[in-house]
């Protein structure tokens, strides 16, 4: 592994990750494909080629568990691993890649209300909430733009809860509203058309068909809209924060025009 990524997964050892949960052979591939040295199929050979059933089940095992992580830490690398995702699900069943993901957010959102409890582990929260934030919104951009792509159909999970806990809330609190909508508007900055066209071709359906479909819909799509470009002023938010508000609110724009 790449000393860059080595001290990262290091740096993480006392947080959600630990290195040993990855064998040294799966932290190879990942590190030989990410440097560009071998190709996505070629990796995906690699992890999962002339292995047992049991092997098998341990490598989809760690190499869901570096998806996350790199995911979470990389955003860099976001092109370059939805590309091996992409093989990686060809592979393993698509459930089993999914789940992973589901279970990645689910970690990530019970450590930030672990963090906001009475009692947190820190006498001052603060500084870990925000790495967190930082983590959670890299998170989501992957989600989002593996489901642009089409990886993954995890829109409607993902978006719709991080969506009524900053978009849709009406008092979310100081740091409910610094952690949930970054990941909202990342969601909205880079799969805003495949979202837009879902509404769309609901909208040509029959009311009983809507009904029994997504929760995305025009009036849902309008608050957010409305939202985005209320909360680019409001205090407490920062810059990185109202830039990917911005870019949420062009790319809704984008995507009614193109279509």
């Amino acid at each position: 592994m790449s000393s860059e990524y080595e001290a990262w997964f290091a740096a993480s050892q006392g947080g959600l990750w630990r290195v040993g949960d990855v064998s040294d052979d799966t932290f190879s591939v990942f590190d030989l494909y990410l440097s560009s040295e071998i190709t996505a199929a070629s990796a995906t050979r690699q992890l999962f080629s002339g292995k047992t059933p049991t092997e098998k089940r341990r490598v989809r095992s760690e190499t869901c568990l570096l998806v996350r992580m790199i995911a979470e830490f990389f955003p860099d690398a976001h092109s370059d691993l939805i590309e091996l995702s992409r093989k990686i699900c060809s592979v393993i069943d698509f459930d089993t890649f999914t789940f992973a993901l589901q279970d990645g957010r689910d970690v990530l959102e019970c450590t930030f209300n672990d963090l906001l409890s009475p009692e947190p582990p820190f006498r001052d929260p603060s500084t870990a909430i925000v790495t967190l934030k930082i983590r959670w919104t890299n998170f989501h951009t992957f989600v989002a733009k593996s489901s642009a792509a089409g990886v993954v159909d995890l829109a409607e999970n993902f978006l719709i809860p991080v969506a009524k806990k900053s978009l849709e809330a009406k008092s979310p609190g100081f740091w409910k509203l610094r952690f949930y909508t970054p990941a909202a508007a990342a969601w909205l900055a880079y799969a805003a058309p495949s979202i837009w066209g879902i509404i769309r071709m609901e909208s040509t359906d029959s009311r009983e068909a809507r009904q029994s479909t997504s929760n995305f819909n025009k009036e849902r799509w309008e608050i957010w809209m409305i939202r985005l470009e209320q909360l680019r002023w409001q205090s407490g938010l920062d810059y990185e924060t109202r830039s990917l508000l911005r870019q949420a609110f062009v790319a809704m724009e984008r995507a009614e025009r193109a279509l």
